[in-house]
C-alpha cells in the first residue's frame, strides 16, 4: 500500500512521537500499543487501538485531522496534551459554547446573505429581460424602417431607370437632329 494519499497524517503523527514499522515506515506507525496504517492506495486507513486490539477504518474522504484525533486518543496523548496545558482543555469547552450559540445565527445570516444575493440575482435577471424587450422593440422599429428605406430605394431607382431611359431618348433625338 502506499502511504502517499495520507502523508500529512504521517507527518503529523511523525511530530507526536509516532515511530514507523521497520517494513514499511511511512505506511504503519506505532506509539504506546496504538498502530495505525494506510490500507488502500485511495488513502483508506485504519488504527488498531491498544486495549482491546479493537480496530477503526477510516474511509478515504475522512478528513486528516479526523484520523490524527483519533490516533492520539487511542495512544493516550490527546489527553496528555489536554492534561499538560489546562487552557487546551477550557479552549475547547468555550469553543465548543461559542458554536452552539453561534449555529442559529450563522443560519439566520446564511438565509439573510443567500435572500440578497437571490434579490440581485432577481434585479440582474430583471435588468436583462428588460434590456431584451428593448432591443427587441428597437429590433422591430429597426426591421419596420429597413422596409421602408428599401420601398423607397426600390421607386427611386425605377425613377433612375426612368430618367436614363428619357435621357438616352433625347440623346438620340438630339444627334439625329444635328
Amino acid at each position: 500500500m502506499t502511504w502517499n494519499p495520507r502523508l500529512d497524517v504521517v507527518e503529523t503523527l511523525e511530530a507526536a512521537g509516532w515511530t514507523g514499522d521497520p517494513d514499511n515506515p511511512l505506511g504503519l506507525l506505532r506509539h504506546r500499543g496504538a498502530v495505525w496504517g494506510v490500507t488502500s492506495d485511495h488513502g483508506d486507513s485504519s488504527l488498531t487501538e491498544p486495549a482491546g486490539g479493537q480496530t477503526i477504518d477510516f474511509p478515504a474522504r475522512t478528513p486528516d485531522d479526523v484520523i490524527v484525533s483519533a490516533c492520539l486518543a487511542a495512544s493516550e496523548q490527546l489527553e496528555d496534551l489536554v492534561h499538560a496545558n489546562g487552557r487546551l482543555r477550557l479552549a475547547l469547552a468555550s469553543a465548543k459554547c461559542r458554536a452552539a450559540r453561534r449555529e442559529p445565527h450563522e443560519r439566520e445570516g446564511l438565509i439573510f446573505h443567500l435572500e440578497r444575493e437571490n434579490r440581485r440575482v432577481h434585479e440582474y435577471a430583471q435588468i436583462a429581460n428588460d434590456a431584451a424587450q428593448v432591443s427587441h422593440r428597437h429590433w422591430e422599429e429597426a426591421t419596420e424602417e429597413a422596409t421602408k428605406l428599401r420601398e423607397q430605394n426600390a421607386a427611386l431607382r425605377k425613377r433612375i431607370d426612368a430618367l436614363m431611359v428619357r435621357l438616352d431618348r433625347l440623346e438620340r433625338q438630339s444627334d439625329t437632329g444635328a
